[in-house]
């Protein structure tokens, strides 16, 4: 589903707008790398973005199995959309490129 702005969202109210329904809680940082695991303790998979330079905080989500395939859902909305926009100009036959 796309809200008014054409951005890959769960449910929208009654003006276009994302509807918050996903009851997700996160943290913020700027950069690093992701972390995925499940964690069986708490029955939730937990995304982090480890951070990349000291000093930084980390994001982490602790999402259901529910949120996690919303999660994928829309990335790979989100993906799909990059993918038709981007023009990929593949090498000629026998091109070492």
């Amino acid at each position: 589903m796309r809200d008014f702005m054409g951005n890959h969202v769960s449910q929208v109210d009654v003006h276009g707008h994302q509807a918050d329904v996903d009851k997700i809680h996160v943290s913020t940082t700027t950069l690093g790398s992701f972390r995925v695991r499940y964690a069986a303790h708490i029955d939730k998979v937990c995304v982090e973005v480890i951070e990349g330079y000291p000093g930084m905080a980390r994001t982490a989500m602790q999402l259901t199995l529910e949120q996690a395939a919303l999660l994928h859902d829309l990335l790979d909305g989100g993906i799909a959309d990059a993918m038709a926009a981007t023009v990929v100009e593949l090498p000629a036959v026998g091109d070492p490129a």
